[in-house]
């Protein structure tokens, strides 16, 4: 738009001028104006430039992304028994590569939610049940205490009452338990070990098998688990008339809504029961407690009316209303008994949350667990290394409020800082309800930024969210990863959503839009596809715009020439197929299947991921876009006047007539297409004979074009070509422009790519050079050669293999003495035969 406005003044003034040279416009007068001519200098200069501007480069970048996501749909590296990858947006490919923050869940997605009972504690006794089943039953069997055996009875007849399994019946008679719960099934399956199986279900019926006796019992009421209750529970209407509730859920939401003990008993039985949750949390296990409560006929009647009101409400505070009215009848319950449940980590958890924390991402883990079993999970995950690391705790709880709580922890994380040593927080979900109160809202914020890692214990859905919202806010690149319908809402919240093919359902999965099979693959859809993403469509984007630029500078300069008169320097069909088959090829080559450094070693140093983020290593910079902007007007001004001078005003043919226009203008064409797929041959970071068959394929087409457009018959009114690219071809100068412009450009930019990659380079080019000293030691040889590296610096060396500043960098060292690098063993990184 601006040159177009710029040219069509030009060409106002340059009608107004005095003839000058120009006799032959002394007589032109304006027929319509001079705003009318201004507009119409305008519309054809912008159509003419409208070339500049790669409206064309939409639809090719949406394709390359489409591309993109379909090699992670396809990469088997990300394939595993739950699933395949799928990835439901290609628009955010490249912020993969940019991540800041992960918010990630625990169950499901670090661990594998293949629940197994591993112990409960009923009667006042302890029971392990992991590694032999049916304790319980033999304790039934075998005690003379009837009241702890009226206990472990009870115990078990809730576990088999209060769920929503459903129960699935085979050909041969057995009975398997299915539902949305992992602990539910769990839990049933362990009461079905110890004598009380769940036989049938229907809507208002349970029937259970308890100690080989069945019976059928009424269910009156269910009331639905609510991550803001923490707990479940059911409504039975027994044979003789008693109405019981029984309750089950996380041990911080059921304990707190007991009635105070009666006796001793109860209360040493509480005391006991208190301990044995903390100890088995401690060693990571998910912990549930257990209650019942006993209704009169009318405390009953009172209850049910406000439960049924408050489901039948329709306004906008029903959940409120019927949360009210759960709460009010899961409160003054009497202590059945507690359950720990082990879920273990899924494969290479440790490994992935090592390299993320490599890679400089800040991690945070927001789990419904208490805090002891989130605290164990943070330790064997290698989130938080308790003997180096600081651990920061905060809780409502303690002596000193949050806001003091959180002006320390901000002082504890700077001082940790200082020394190098990484710091974690711990907060539950009842902490973080006031914290993310507008008054420490701030001072949350400043320690959640400058943390090395979170974790949130016993949080909501909403929680989760919130949390994820206030680091978003701040234009940070927030990932958020879990597999349950619980981390809907924080997957939806974040930048990037990905979602694992888990056990609870596919609501994650749909919500998300990554969605990958384990949270190890995490890692790979990071540093691998993310960073790939990122390098194509920069270099898509950048290419793009160069050649489309140089092209439109030299019809502006032509501009100057022709009195700005609309005349166009190359032939309308040659413009027309420059984007579509000259330079389509490799472009689309560079935004598919370009990458710089192979994916095994991406994914052993994280230190290459990190430099993403930084504003002169990779290609899509503001410094980079404007170099390419300046080479893009150097080559269009040394092709244009170098061709323009070179032949455009003096060239001769052999039959005596000028060479004219068209001639001239095919030796500038022939020129331009050379340098700009020269260009990309050198912006290629890797080689393929895809790579190599782009290139050869779009000078092949250009010039089966120029040989079939020349020799089309006049008659079919394509005079205006005809004989032109056989005239060119006959001039000494035509050759000659071609092969020093070309030269000219291209040896100056490979003197600078090298001096580049050798004194001024990033990590990127030390791990391309360690993976070419690698591909030159022989089979037999542990180490390089001292021939074949004794050009090329020690200190270079060291740097490419310990890129990571820290953990899984590759081991190597240097001889003082002799400056020789010892102990390369690094796969190739870039292969040239094979894609």
């Amino acid at each position: 738009v601006c040159s177009s406005d710029l040219i069509s003044g030009l060409q106002i003034g340059f009608l107004n001028r005095p003839a000058g040279e120009a006799f032959y416009l002394k007589d032109v007068k304006y027929t319509e104006g001079e705003f009318v001519t201004f507009i119409m200098g305008y519309l054809t200069y912008f159509i003419l430039l409208s070339l500049m501007m790669p409206i064309s480069l939409f639809v090719s970048l949406e394709f390359c992304k489409t591309a993109q996501a379909k090699l992670i749909d396809w990469d088997d590296e990300l394939v595993s028994k739950q699933g395949s990858p799928k990835a439901r947006t290609s628009s955010l490919n490249e912020e993969l590569s940019q991540i800041q923050y992960i918010f990630s869940d625990k169950t499901g997605t670090l661990t594998d939610n293949e629940m197994r009972f591993a112990k409960s504690f009923a009667g006042n006794k302890a029971f392990d049940e992991l590694e032999t089943q049916g304790n319980m039953l033999r304790f039934i069997e075998s005690t003379k205490d009837q009241d702890a055996k009226t206990e472990v009875l009870n115990f078990l007849r809730l576990l088999a009452f209060c769920n929503t399994v459903v129960i699935n019946t085979s050909p041969n008679g057995t009975l398997t338990y299915d539902g949305s719960s992992t602990d539910e099934i769990a839990l049933v399956g362990s009461a079905s070990n110890n004598g009380d199986k769940l036989l049938a279900r229907t809507s208002d019926t349970m029937t259970v098998e308890i100690q080989q006796l069945i019976s059928t019992v009424n269910v009156d009421t269910v009331l639905p688990f609510t991550p803001e209750r923490k707990m479940m529970s059911v409504v039975l209407r027994e044979r003789d008339g008693t109405i019981r509730m029984y309750t089950k859920g996380a041990d911080s939401g059921v304990m707190a809504r007991l009635r105070a003990p009666k006796n001793d008993r109860e209360r040493q039985h509480r005391a006991n029961a208190q301990e044995f949750l903390d100890d088995c949390a401690n060693t990571g296990l998910r912990t549930l407690a257990c209650g019942q409560r006993i209704f009169s006929p009318e405390e009953y009647r009172i209850w049910k009316v406000k439960w049924d009101d408050a489901c039948l409400t329709t306004t906008s505070d029903r959940d409120s209303k019927v949360h009210v009215a759960a709460l009010e009848g899961e409160n003054g319950m009497e202590f059945v008994g507690c359950t720990a449940i082990e879920d273990r980590l899924q494969d290479e958890v440790p490994e992935t949350i090592n390299f993320i924390l490599g890679c400089g991402i800040i991690l945070w883990v927001l789990t419904g667990d208490k805090r002891e079993t989130a605290v164990n999970i943070a330790g064997t995950s290698r989130l938080v290394d308790p003997k180096n690391d600081l651990l920061i705790h905060i809780d409502i709880d303690y002596p000193t409020t949050l806001t003091e709580q959180l002006q320390d922890a901000i002082r504890k994380v700077d001082e940790a800082k200082a020394r190098h040593q990484k710091a974690t927080f711990i907060v539950d979900g009842k902490s973080l309800e006031v914290i993310l109160e507008p008054a420490t809202y701030p001072l949350f914020k400043e320690l959640g930024i400058k943390a090395t890692s979170a974790v949130c214990c016993r949080v909501t859905p909403l929680q989760k969210s919130r949390v994820v919202k206030m680091f978003k806010e701040e234009g940070n690149t927030c990932l958020a990863v879990g597999d349950g319908a619980n981390d809907v809402s924080m997957i939806q919240e974040a930048r990037v959503g990905v979602g694992i093919l888990g056990l609870e359902g596919s609501q994650a999965e749909r919500a998300s839009d990554y969605a990958i099979p384990r949270f190890k693959h995490l890692r790979r859809l990071l540093a691998v596809h993310g960073r790939y993403s990122l390098v194509r469509n920069s270099n898509l984007i950048q290419y793009s715009f160069y050649k489309n630029i140089v092209y439109g500078l030299t019809q502006v300069f032509f501009s100057f020439y022709n009195g700005f008169s609309g005349q166009t320097v190359y032939d309308s069909w040659v413009v027309l197929f420059f984007n579509i088959f000259f330079t389509f090829l490799p472009p689309m080559v560079m935004g598919i299947f370009d990458y710089d450094v192979k994916g095994e070693y991406l994914l052993r140093h994280p230190g290459l991921y990190s430099e993403l983020r930084s504003p002169f290593a990779l290609r899509m910079s503001r410094a980079s876009s404007y170099l390419w902007m300046v080479l893009a007007l150097f080559h269009a001004t040394i092709i244009y006047y170098g061709c323009f001078k070179g032949g455009m005003e003096t060239d001769i043919l052999q039959n005596g007539r000028d060479a004219g226009l068209w001639v001239n203008a095919t030796t500038m064409m022939t020129t331009l297409l050379c340098v700009v797929i020269f260009q990309a041959a050198l912006s290629f970071l890797s080689w393929t004979w895809i790579h190599a068959a782009s290139i050869a394929l779009s000078f092949l087409a250009y010039v089966v074009f120029v040989f079939i457009y020349e020799a089309l018959p006049p008659a079919w009114g394509f005079a205006i070509y005809y004989d032109v690219s056989s005239a060119a071809h006959g001039t000494s100068t035509y050759w000659l422009n071609v092969l020093l412009w070309v030269g000219l450009f291209i040896s100056p930019q490979v003197a600078v790519l090298v001096v580049r990659r050798s004194w001024f380079g990033t990590h990127m080019h030390h791990a391309r050079m360690s993976t070419y000293m690698s591909k030159k030691t022989l089979p037999w040889q542990s180490s390089p050669s001292a021939s074949s590296v004794s050009s090329v610096d020690a200190k270079t060396l060291v740097a490419a293999m310990d890129i990571t500043n820290g953990r899984g960098a590759a081991a190597a060292s240097v001889s003082p003495a002799k400056g020789k690098f010892v102990g390369l063993h690094e796969q190739p990184l870039i292969d040239h035969g094979d894609l």
